[in-house]
C-alpha cells in the first residue's frame, strides 16, 4: 500500500509555486455523465459513459501581498484561465514519474476574509475552461517528467516509464517555468529504448521559445489524438540566451 503526505504535494498555477501559501491541495474531480437506455425487451437498463467532467475545488490559502509574485498578485483576478498542476510526491517530495493532475481550469472567484493575524483566502476553481488550449483529452491525470528544479544543460539521463508501453492516442504536456536568466525551450522527448542516444523530441511537445526571466511562464501543448507516443519519456531543454532555468514539466498520455 502506498501512502501520501500532504506536505509532499505541490500546487503550481500559471508558473507560480503556491505550495508555501496553500493549506492543502484543492480536491480534484474526474468523472463522466451517465447515459442510460433500454429496449422494451431488455431486462436491465444499460449505461454508457457520456461527456467527461474535469474540475477542481477551492484553494484555501493565506493572503500574501508580495509584489508581483505573492498569492494576491497572482490569483486576485477571477474569470481567468489557470494552468493547474498538482504533483503528488507520496512520502517524499515530488520526483519524475509521480502522478500529477493537470488541467486548464476557470477561476471563478477570489474571497479574502479580514481577521486578526492571518487573513484567509478562498479561491474557487471550476471546470475545464472553454478558452483553454485543448479539450481533446478526457483525462487530467498524467505524470511528472521533471520535478521543480533548476537545469543548466541538456539532459542525457534515462527517462520515465509510468505507463509501461507505447501508445497511439496522443496526449498533452504542461510546463511551469518558474524562473530563468533568459530565453529557453522546454521539450518532452520519447524513446523505445531507455538510453540516451535513442531519445528524440516528441513532435508537438515543445514550449517554443519562452522567457521566464521577468515573470513565470506556463502552458499546455497538445498532440493530435491519434499521435504515437513511445514508451519512455524524458525532459529536455534548449537554452537560448539563458544559462539556467527552473521548471516543472508533466505529460498526460492519451489512453482512452
Amino acid at each position: 500500500m502506498t501512502r501520501s503526505l500532504v506536505k509532499n504535494t505541490r500546487v503550481y498555477v500559471d508558473g507560480y509555486d503556491l505550495s508555501g501559501m496553500v493549506a492543502a491541495p484543492p480536491p480534484t474531480m474526474w468523472g463522466f455523465t451517465q447515459n442510460d437506455w433500454a429496449a422494451i425487451t431488455d431486462p436491465v437498463v444499460g449505461v454508457l459513459p457520456g461527456r467527461c467532467d474535469i474540475r477542481a475545488g477551492s484553494i484555501n490559502a493565506v493572503i500574501d501581498n508580495t509584489a508581483t509574485s505573492g498569492l494576491h498578485a497572482v490569483m486576485s483576478t477571477p474569470d481567468a484561465v489557470r494552468d493547474l498542476m498538482i504533483p503528488i510526491g507520496g512520502i517524499a517530495t515530488p520526483a519524475a514519474g509521480v502522478p500529477a493532475f493537470m488541467a486548464q481550469l476557470t477561476q471563478l472567484n477570489y474571497k479574502a476574509a479580514g481577521e486578526e493575524g492571518i487573513v484567509p483566502v478562498t479561491i474557487e476553481l471550476g471546470g475545464w475552461d472553454e478558452r483553454g488550449d485543448t479539450k481533446a483529452y478526457p483525462i487530467p491525470w498524467g505524470h511528472l517528467v521533471h520535478a521543480n528544479g533548476a537545469e543548466t544543460g541538456v539532459n542525457s539521463a534515462a527517462g520515465i516509464d509510468p505507463h509501461g508501453a507505447a501508445s497511439s492516442l496522443g496526449g498533452f504536456m504542461m510546463y511551469h517555468a518558474f524562473d530563468a536568466d533568459g530565453t529557453v525551450t522546454i521539450l518532452v522527448e520519447e524513446a523505445s529504448t531507455n538510453t540516451d542516444g535513442n531519445f528524440d523530441t516528441l513532435s508537438g511537445a515543445t514550449s517554443g521559445v519562452i522567457d521566464p526571466s521577468s515573470a513565470p511562464v506556463s502552458g499546455v501543448l497538445a498532440l493530435g489524438t491519434t499521435a504515437a507516443v513511445k514508451r519512455y519519456l524524458r525532459w529536455q531543454i534548449d537554452l537560448g540566451t539563458a544559462t539556467t532555468v527552473t521548471f516543472a514539466l508533466g505529460f498526460v498520455r492519451g489512453i482512452h
